[in-house]
């Protein structure tokens, strides 16, 4: 565990008036361990502060009570040194504190399985490709459960494959809204893009004499499109 406790070794050892030398005997440490430890430049398992505390005919929790006693004679001793002032502002503070430590289960929802009943269910138009592209859909549509806030939108459809990770996970459902043909005005958005027959959905970039579909999954290259492809903004990811 972390070594809070050895500056407390140290002040019971010289409050007892015994030498590393004498404490090392007692534990079995070395001296170079003992003063590691107690100058918290090593940690300290439950053994070791077992060993200590034997060492000190004390229990164990003896020492995490020494700790704790230690600090909040610290805390006190400061408060007392401050003006009237300063107390005033530590203690307006300390209340706050209380006050939203003790509130905080009142901001917890609980999860039990009627959560799932908050779900909305979304009719699905097909699935669009975050990978090589794939068809857009027959027109069949499907129905799933969607648990969040529903945007406005024109039609709902899934991801499929992981090349718009992370932002987009296989099998998400995401929102899409129709737009117009315009691609400078969706430059750099994420749309639904129809490639020679197949929909992807993909980051846009619009270039003088191209436009690519770029990934946002360092694996996968930007798809180029040419003048001579058979290309289609579908519309535009709602985020």
């Amino acid at each position: 565990m972390n070594n809070i406790l050895g500056p407390i070794i140290k002040d019971i050892r010289k409050s007892k008036r015994i030498t590393q030398t004498e404490l090392s005997r007692l534990t079995g440490y070395s001296q170079n361990t003992i003063s590691n430890h107690e100058n918290g430049k090593r940690s300290l398992s439950e053994l070791d502060i077992a060993n200590y505390a034997k060492a000190f005919n004390l229990a164990p929790q003896d020492l995490f009570n020494f700790y704790s006693s230690k600090n909040h004679k610290t805390i006190m001793s400061i408060y007392n040194e401050l003006n009237e002032s300063r107390k005033s502002t530590v203690l307006s503070f300390a209340e706050k504190q209380l006050a939203e430590q003790n509130s905080i289960h009142e901001n917890v929802i609980p999860f039990s399985p009627r959560t799932k009943q908050q779900g909305t269910e979304v009719t699905i138009y097909g699935a669009v490709s975050a990978g090589t592209g794939e068809m857009l859909g027959d027109g069949v549509t499907t129905k799933r459960c969607y648990f969040g806030r529903i945007p406005h939108h024109d039609y709902a459809l899934t991801v499929n494959g992981d090349s718009m990770k992370p932002m987009f996970e296989d099998g998400q459902i995401i929102f899409v809204e129709n737009v117009e043909d315009d691609m400078e005005f969706l430059d750099g958005q994420i749309v639904i893009a129809i490639l020679n027959g197949e929909s992807y959905i993909k980051k846009l970039r619009i270039m003088k004499n191209c436009a690519q579909l770029i990934s946002l999954n360092a694996k996968y290259d930007p798809i180029e499109v040419s003048a001579d492809d058979d290309f289609k903004i579908k519309g535009k990811v709602i985020l």
